[in-house]
């Protein structure tokens, strides 16, 4: 059931009960009038309403029939004459304190309790305390997957004709899953806009639709978003794009066919192993996969010496990376935030426990990709089934990968391939390096063609560079073999 039938269904069981207020929760003025609308057609009862811009009308019919300042003495007059009746104050100010007006309203609905009639005010606006205790309340939230997929869906029957549109069924219901977060005006406004900005709606730039949100939404400093100005490649790591391509599937499923299924959006992953092998590369990766923003939250900014602080942090971004949905989320070097150590004192054990009922209980499309170098510093409660969809552990590159490393890496800085004894030879030389330790390499050797002004490849400079360059797992043999350890027994290896 939709949010508006859900919606509508509640507030017809408040009429029935006869109760004498109800409070509407929504910003979206026309999708209440269309409930009251739908109500008075169903029970076949006339429902009075004002609004400053129309007076006093009527539904069904919207018929307008007077013009008044102070709609809280027609209420209250108009309840006291009827037995059974409905009226609507919709938009109206001022009854967030205690002041004329709202006591004015106050008396409307006392007067609504005495002849069993019922009056409804809907508005996002905080209600004065003293009213708000006389009655129910009724939320009607932003339109839920469903709902912006049949608006989608009737909006590409109306202009199908008459403008360039290609989207299939899949990418109507892709175009549901980005504007989430958006009211049905917010919607049709986008995809007006998007369809003469663009001569027409394609499916390459179906996500672009989501692109208002930034606009929308107030920044906050802890979260920013990461541009990818072009292709990711990543060498190796065959069994890890073979699960992100499983993750990629159930991600963009329905909610009625992960219902079938009893599923639930996949949480994201966490990413272990040794420093310098394609962590941070592969959130980037992700998100160009999934062709949805990257975001990167930076947890260990939201601790503040301010009692209070960090809480109201965390949840300012919790809140916005919700917002946000769909996207993928990074969270680089997880444990230098959520680190045992800041169990230690009250505040960081909130905002540990803040951070996981988020990613236990969060029904948002957000994707998480945390990254950690040493993951035996996370908390125990982190590794809970349900929280993190795979835990990979990315070791030093093999040799297919080393030599796949190798290639791209020869082929943009030099622009050129490395025969197959030549490439054997630095293959075997690489033998423990990490993919920075390559990277830093061959750049390091197109480093100094720059600096000499020479455009001419020496195979012979790119061997003794290899030679003296002394890779992270000579350097740090201790840690690699505690990471190694862990990763073995308690993550899934993301190359084959």
């Amino acid at each position: 059931m939709s949010n508006y039938q859900k919606t509508k269904k509640e507030i017809e069981t408040y009429l029935y009960a006869r109760t004498p207020l109800i409070l509407v929760k929504s910003d979206e003025r026309e999708r209440c009038e269309r409930i009251l609308c739908d109500i008075a057609n169903d029970i076949k009862k006339e429902i009075l309403a004002y609004s400053s811009s129309r007076g006093i009308y009527k539904f069904p019919s919207m018929k307008v029939i007077e013009n008044t300042t102070n709609p809280a003495a027609y209420v209250k007059d108009y309840f006291k004459k009827k037995k059974g009746a409905i009226f609507a104050l919709i938009d109206v100010n001022h009854l967030d304190n205690d002041n004329l007006f709202s006591r004015d309203v106050l008396d409307a609905v006392y007067a609504a309790s005495d002849n069993e009639n019922s009056l409804l005010i809907c508005s996002r606006e905080n209600i004065w305390n003293r009213l708000s205790n006389l009655g129910l309340i009724s939320e009607l939230s932003f339109p839920d997957e469903e709902e912006r997929y049949q608006q989608v869906k009737t909006f590409i029957e109306r202009y199908q004709k008459g403008g360039n549109i290609d989207y299939q069924e899949k990418d109507m219901r892709l175009a549901s899953n980005v504007l989430r977060g958006f009211s049905e005006r917010q919607i049709d406004n986008i995809l007006s806009s998007s369809l003469i900005s663009q001569d027409g709606l394609h499916a390459k730039d179906v996500f672009s639709l989501g692109s208002q949100k930034k606009k929308l939404f107030e920044s906050i400093s802890n979260v920013t978003l990461v541009d990818i100005h072009y292709p990711i490649y990543l060498a190796g790591l065959e069994q890890f794009k073979e699960k992100i391509e499983e993750k990629k599937k159930i991600f963009f499923s329905t909610e009625e066919m992960l219902h079938n299924y009893g599923l639930k959006y996949p949480k994201g992953i966490l990413l272990t192993g040794i420093p310098g092998c394609g962590k941070s590369l592969s959130a980037k990766y992700i998100a160009q996969d999934f062709s949805l923003p990257l975001y990167r939250f930076n947890i260990d900014t939201i601790f503040d010496k301010w009692v209070g602080e960090s809480e109201r942090k965390m949840a300012e971004a919790l809140t916005f990376i919700e917002n946000m949905a769909p996207c993928v989320i990074w969270i680089d070097e997880i444990e230098k935030a959520l680190s045992t150590n800041n169990e230690s004192n009250d505040t960081g054990r909130r905002i540990i426990g803040q951070f996981l009922f988020w990613l236990q209980e969060s029904s948002s499309r957000t994707f998480l990709v945390a990254t950690a170098n040493d993951v035996t510093m996370l908390p125990s409660e982190l590794f809970r089934k349900g929280r993190f969809s795979e835990i990979f552990f990315i070791d030093l590159p093999n040799e297919q990968e080393r030599e796949s490393c190798v290639e791209k890496y020869i082929y943009s800085c030099f622009h050129c391939s490395l025969e197959q004894e030549q490439m054997k030879e630095i293959i075997s030389l690489s033998e423990g390096f990490s993919y920075a330790d390559i990277e830093q390499t061959i750049q390091g050797v197109s480093e100094r063609m720059l600096i000499q002004n020479t455009k001419e490849f020496s195979y012979p400079v790119l061997k003794k560079a290899f030679q003296d360059t002394i890779s992270y797992s000579k350097t740090n043999p201790e840690m690699v073999k505690k990471y190694r350890d862990w990763g073995k027994e308690r993550a899934t290896a993301a190359s084959k």
